[in-house]
């Protein structure tokens, strides 16, 4: 297994302390709004934020019989997962596994095939495609069988009412049990993943409704009164017009990222091209080369739902820092003692001191204001 490092943008928004919703569009767009206007064509699932984890996480109906799960959305899993005995998932009459020889199998990056000497269940198949279930918190990576069943999505939401529910079928996934639930929300039951690959969500999705292959994210603050949603399908999604739509392109990172991976894969995680870090206009001097992907797939600016904040090389963090607090200091604010886990704290003395700007600068010359 290898540990990786990038920096990380969590939430990748502008003005986030401002707004109610981020709203992220993988490989089209991104800004921030409030709107949730559901276009013609597409999909979407709710979005909730737990304020005391600072995870996101949707819920769903999976299975025949029916059975409500909860996960956690992770943009870089390889596979989704539940706790399904744990969920009361045990029993489906739609519920198929994956067989080592399909052509989904090889699809979805497996390392082989398993078997199980249990009586028959979804957690338990004979002769079925290989998955893994973990999360980043993850102590060790736990093998379980590939399977696919049908899901519920909705196509329209309206004054927060979910409606539409519409189900998709061959959604794949594997089953786990409680070892890789470790520091997750205590209200979901596993992962979700929208990584880029063949057997993430947004690819079930496109395949079985024939919409575009896209998908967005707009989540919700912790104190939103109103879900996100996650939309799939594409589209015009309404959005006010005194939005400024600005826009960077993602970029592939040639190695792959995953705690398993074969070598010569590209990562399925999303990138974007950082190029620079200013403060109050001023450029940051710090070792651009971390800005850039290494021979082993380390380095690069990586967008993430499950890091809380944004993370930093710690040679890139002293070089910001050592500008910010100069900065900080220079109009007015006081710096204090650290506090949750936060090094460098500063307190307003009220008597017209501002915040410095922190502006993220990329390839296009985007830039994202104060981003955390």
């Amino acid at each position: 297994m290898k540990d990786k490092m990038a920096n990380s943008i969590p939430h990748f928004v502008s003005q986030r302390s401002t707004k109610m919703v981020s709203f992220l569009i993988i490989s089209t767009l991104l800004i921030s709004s409030a709107t949730a206007a559901t276009p013609y064509g597409t999909f979407l699932l709710p979005i909730i934020k737990d304020a005391a984890k600072l995870q996101y996480y949707t819920t769903f109906l999976v299975g025949t019989p029916s059975v409500h799960v909860n996960l956690v959305l992770d943009l870089g899993n390889a596979f989704s997962w539940f706790a399904c005995d744990i969920s009361g998932y045990t029993a489906s009459s739609t519920y198929k596994s994956v067989r080592c020889n399909a052509r989904l199998c090889s699809a979805s990056g497996s390392l082989g095939c398993i078997s199980c000497s249990g009586p028959a269940k979804p957690s338990c198949n004979n002769h079925t495609c290989e998955a893994v279930a973990y999360s980043r918190w993850s102590d060790r990576l736990y093998s379980a069988g590939l399977i696919k069943d049908s899901v519920t999505v909705f196509n329209g939401y309206d004054h927060d009412i979910f409606r539409g529910p519409t189900r998709v079928p061959n959604y794949p996934f594997t089953c786990a049990g409680a070892g890789p639930l470790k520091n997750l929300t205590q209200h979901a039951k596993g992962i979700l993943t929208l990584a880029r690959t063949h057997v993430a969500l947004h690819s079930t999705v496109s395949l079985a409704l024939r919409v575009p292959h896209k998908f967005a994210l707009c989540l919700p603050s912790s104190t939103a009164s109103t879900p996100g949603a996650v939309y799939f399908g594409g589209g015009n999604y309404n959005l006010p017009s005194t939005v400024g739509l600005v826009t960077t392109p993602m970029i592939t990172n040639p190695n792959g990222t995953a705690p398993i991976y074969t070598v010569g894969d590209p990562s399925f995680e999303y990138f974007v091209k950082l190029t620079g870090i200013e403060v109050q206009g001023v450029n940051v001097r710090l070792n651009s080369s971390l800005l850039s992907f290494d021979h082993d797939g380390n380095g690069g600016t990586k967008i993430s739902t499950i890091d809380p904040y944004t993370v930093l090389h710690s040679d890139i963090y002293s070089a910001l820092v050592g500008v910010f607090v100069g900065r900080a200091k220079a109009s007015g604010m006081e710096r204090v003692a650290g506090t949750g886990g936060f090094g460098v704290c500063f307190r307003s003395t009220g008597k017209g001191a501002e915040v410095p700007v922190v502006d993220l600068v990329f390839g296009n010359k985007l830039q994202g204001k104060n981003a955390r």
